[in-house]
């Protein structure tokens, strides 16, 4: 099926215990908006309005949205050693190609899992030295996200690609 995304991995099957980690992929994609996390100002307004005995069936007429600038979606890869987690605003989906924009439109973390299996150690703090490893990774992740997803523009959220989930700076003062 040309319509369907992914990646044949009939072969690793024949033989599972002969495989390695990157037979089928370069890494494992992880691609998740956390809007029920977004904003936590959100969910505690929710929250006190209905431990203090407010009615649920009134929440709609509050006037609450969550704030939809905060950076609560992610994309990740994760390739046998390192892992690359990008957060980003769910209206702001972009694909960085540069390490200028992914500075400037995400929070980052990179973690070498071999020298650092707790992750306690952003490499990303130091871009100097990590930078060229930054890049490979999201070199990396946008070559997983295009051969796994297609275009990432934001079309499985509420209302689709009508609702302009990519990052466009002409609109960004009609933001939240």
């Amino acid at each position: 099926n040309d319509s369907l995304r992914g990646v044949d991995f009939s072969n690793v099957l024949e033989n599972p215990e002969s495989a390695t980690y990157d037979a089928v992929r370069d890494g494992a994609l992880f691609n998740y908006n956390m809007l029920a996390y977004l904003d936590s100002e959100f969910i505690l307004n929710i929250s006190r309005f209905i431990l203090e005995g407010g009615n649920p069936k009134e929440l709609p007429n509050k006037g609450w949205r969550p704030n939809m600038a905060k950076r609560g979606a992610i994309r990740s890869v994760y390739d046998g050693r390192y892992k690359l987690n990008r957060y980003f605003s769910p209206q702001e989906h972009h694909t960085p190609a540069s390490i200028e924009e992914l500075f400037a439109n995400n929070d980052l973390e990179l973690f070498d899992l071999h020298s650092d299996p707790y992750e306690l150690n952003n490499l990303t703090m130091n871009r100097t030295k990590n930078g060229e490893l930054l890049v490979a990774m999201n070199d990396k992740l946008n070559g997983l996200i295009e051969t796994e997803v297609g275009e990432d523009s934001g079309q499985m959220l509420p209302g689709g690609e009508d609702a302009n989930w990519t990052l466009d700076p002409s609109i960004s003062k009609l933001r939240m």
